[in-house]
């Protein structure tokens, strides 16, 4: 009986793992070829909206879309890379439009506004913890290995499963026919 609910909890398990190992790689490989741009969250700036390990699901959108509260990525003169915070106000002048940002853990908003040419994406939605797995399936060895090992395992069992069975058959049959004698 335990033999029997284990077999049933490790195949649920495998069957688990490999169905979530291709899920996670065709929802990379979809979100690429739509126009997503995965961005791993780095600072705490967004907390609790976003934390530390997080991927960002970003697309590039047009400057006049953005609108209050809305997340965008930009790139920071100040600090020389990208920086993701909220829209707090969206400034209309000759030259252009600026945003003011602040991250959604901070009491004030930046320092410099945002022109709308240094805008890189807004963000649509986000994956808690989401770097582990971006991080996991960036090595094509350990992606095989998470949908290829499950699939062995699954075989293995049934070819386990079918060669007891055509040994209970074969001493069934040698009783039956010594029974017969």
């Amino acid at each position: 009986m335990k033999n029997k609910n284990l077999k049933k909890l490790i195949d649920a398990a495998t069957i688990l793992i490999s169905v979530g190992s291709v899920a996670v790689v065709l929802l990379l490989i979809s979100a690429t070829i739509f126009g997503f741009k995965p961005l791993v969250v780095s600072g705490g700036s967004m907390a609790p909206t976003f934390d530390a390990g997080d991927v960002l699901l970003t697309r590039p959108v047009d400057a006049e879309s953005i609108e209050k509260n809305d997340v965008i990525t930009y790139l920071n003169r100040t600090r020389s890379g990208l920086t993701t915070h909220r829209v707090d106000g969206v400034i209309s002048r000759p030259e252009g439009n600026f945003f003011r940002t602040i991250g959604d853990a901070n009491t004030t908003p930046d320092n410099d506004l945002v022109h709308e040419s240094f805008v890189q994406a807004k963000v649509l939605g986000h994956i808690p913890f989401g770097k582990l797995v971006v991080f996991t399936y960036q090595s094509w060895w350990v992606s095989s290995a998470l949908i290829f090992i499950p699939i062995l395992i699954i075989l293995y069992r049934d070819f386990a499963d079918l060669t007891n069975k055509r040994r209970f058959r074969t001493v069934r049959e040698s009783v039956i026919a010594s029974k017969s004698s």
